[in-house]
């Protein structure tokens, strides 16, 4: 699982989420997962288009980055 690692987060606002956890009765890494999850579940979600398609190639040099080489047409 991805962890994260913040810098320079103010003692005050470090203070107050252990606050925070400590009513809810929680641990500050529990308290802390809580309020991403719920900030990240507000989030819109990007649309997919479905007619999306990734084209992945492989390059030996910069030269090999041209449309044709990744497109395999003449730019039409």
């Amino acid at each position: 699982m991805k962890a994260l690692h913040i810098r320079d987060v103010d003692e005050l606002v470090i203070h107050r989420l252990a606050l925070l956890a400590k009513t809810h009765k929680r641990s500050m890494q529990a308290e802390l997962r809580t309020i991403l999850e719920e900030a990240a579940s507000r989030a819109v979600p990007l649309e997919v288009d479905s007619n999306d398609v990734l084209i992945l190639t492989a390059a030996e040099s910069p030269a090999g980055y041209g449309r044709e080489q990744i497109y395999g047409d003449d730019a039409r």
